[in-house]
């Protein structure tokens, strides 16, 4: 089966997509960058659940190899 090549500013745009679908997750707070299908995913949120799941989506995008996850929990972070 072939392998289908993904760009990495495709797979930023529909991390990002996924994010804004759950409302569990302020995309306005986060920030998505990908290089070589790895994704970096930073900025803050308030809780730890939030930012495991932000995680969690990103790793079930189409092309993501990995997810590094440097998202900061900042109560205050509104």
């Amino acid at each position: 089966m072939p392998v289908q090549y993904v760009d990495d500013s495709t797979i930023t745009a529909r991390v990002k997509a996924r994010l804004a679908e759950n409302k569990q997750v302020s995309v306005m707070r986060l920030s998505v960058e990908t290089l070589g299908g790895e994704v970096l995913l930073s900025g803050f949120a308030l809780t730890p659940e939030e930012r495991a799941l932000a995680g969690g989506l990103a790793l079930t995008v189409s092309g993501v190899q990995s997810v590094r996850n440097n998202i900061e929990v900042r109560t205050n972070a509104k």
